[in-house]
């Protein structure tokens, strides 16, 4: 009875991650903290450029210690809160973020993040920021 459960529960993580077209996000133990905060209103133009997919981030990299600090804005859709994780392989390191809201509405805000990494050998990372759908 126990193995039909796990394989049960196996398939149907297989079969959501097919579903969503992403696999179920794992926590990385080297992010030692995400934080987010509203910045402000996007501006006409800015909603303009990130309704046709026209815009960029920039995140600021420093070190301090043993830990790696990312900071990068983004907009985002407004009202909402948002979490993040991290993805290490090799030289890359991938920033994740999704909505962690029921409820989002339909204006265009300004939000920045902060990654704390640990970061003991103090790499020297790739860097990409991605929006994940469907993370509960």
């Amino acid at each position: 009875m126990t193995f039909q459960k796990t394989a049960l529960t196996a398939l149907f993580l297989i079969m959501s991650a097919n579903v969503f077209g992403q696999a179920p996000l794992v926590f990385n133990k080297e992010l030692i903290s995400y934080d987010y905060k509203f910045l402000r209103e996007q501006t006409e133009k800015e909603s303009e450029g990130y309704l046709n997919n026209n815009f960029k981030v920039s995140p600021v990299i420093s070190q301090k210690g043993d830990t790696l600090l990312v900071y990068i804005e983004f907009p985002g859709a407004g009202c909402a809160s948002y979490k993040g994780s991290i993805k290490i392989k090799e030289d890359s390191l991938d920033l994740f973020y999704w909505v962690n809201s029921d409820v989002t509405c339909t204006e265009l805000d300004y939000y920045a993040i902060t990654y704390a990494i640990m970061n003991k050998e103090k790499r020297k990372y790739r860097i990409s920021f991605k929006y994940l759908e469907n993370q509960d």
